[in-house]
């Protein structure tokens, strides 16, 4: 949910710019045409067309990032839909094969052993495929009033 909202609000922004940088498109012709026909002398002309044309560059790389960002969460979007397809696929599984498997994990890192004796651990990372990285959840052990 919390995308959808970003991305209504980008795609708002970059409605926003695109509808600016037409705007100063049809103003620097009026510049032009009006310089052209001597209604604006070529010094003033020449500063509003660097300030249009400034304004314009700025909006121009605002929309690039904005467009990015866009897709990047389309297509997050679209793997999150991937992945609960996914799910519910395998939802009603008596066994676990290999190939279910090979669906959802895409890699799995085991790093170097660290630590020594009982205190030896080893960081493994899953990475399931549409979603990445999966963090295995850590759940604290609250003793009893017997411990």
């Amino acid at each position: 949910m919390k995308d959808i909202a970003i991305s209504e609000t980008v795609k708002n922004r970059i409605e926003r710019n695109q509808k600016r940088v037409h705007e100063l498109d049809m103003l620097i012709r009026k510049i032009y045409e009006d310089n052209v026909i001597g209604r604006l002398p070529d010094r003033l002309f020449q500063s509003m067309l660097t300030d249009y044309e400034n304004e314009q560059n700025e909006l121009n790389k605002i929309i690039e990032t904005d467009t990015a960002d866009m897709q990047r969460i389309i297509g997050g979007q679209n793997n999150v839909e991937r992945f609960l397809k996914l799910v519910k696929k395998y939802e009603n599984i008596t066994e676990l094969t290999p190939a279910m498997i090979n669906e959802f994990i895409d890699k799995i890192l085991v790093h170097e052993p660290q630590g020594k004796g009982a205190d030896r651990t080893t960081e493994v990372e899953i990475y399931l495929n549409y979603v990445g990285q999966f963090q295995v959840p850590v759940e604290q052990h609250e003793p009893t009033e017997e411990e």
